[in-house]
């Protein structure tokens, strides 16, 4: 991954296992980069100023797509393969399982406190919501296809 900075010119690279990334995304502050891949079983987190590299292992299934929480502690994501959401700690790689429904999902998306995750499913289009803390799921009620 090459950050390129606008104002100098500078070209900062990181330190990656792959250069081909299905989801590639900035962290709420601007300070730290969150890629997946469908080859690799992982989450990588780097740290821009420094090139650290966090490594968030997934237990199964490759990592299609990601969505930092709104304070950048977080991240959600979820297996291509699998029906279930996980949020892991960004600093200590700890991981939480929500889980899912019985279709593939899509849209992951953070309510702004944080305390919530909703998703779609992919082939239903039906919306779902989980809260965080609990890993209580309900599914919005009044959706039609239009």
């Amino acid at each position: 991954i090459r950050i390129w900075n606008i104002n100098t010119g500078k070209c900062r690279e990181l330190e990656s296992r792959t250069e081909s990334f299905e989801s590639l995304r900035w962290g709420p502050d601007g300070t730290r980069i969150a890629a997946c891949w469908m080859l690799g079983c992982e989450v990588l987190v780097w740290e821009v100023e420094t090139g650290r590299r966090h490594d968030l292992e997934a237990p199964e299934g490759c990592v299609s797509d990601l969505s930092w929480g709104p304070d950048g502690k977080r991240i959600a994501a979820w297996p291509e393969s699998l029906e279930n959401v996980w949020v892991w700690e960004v600093e200590t790689g700890r991981r939480q399982e929500l889980e899912g429904i019985k279709e593939r999902l899509s849209d992951l998306s953070w309510a702004p406190d944080g305390k919530r995750i909703a998703a779609r499913s992919l082939y239903s289009g039906e919306v779902w919501v989980w809260e965080v803390e609990t890993g209580r799921r309900q599914e919005l009620e009044g959706q039609e296809e239009v």
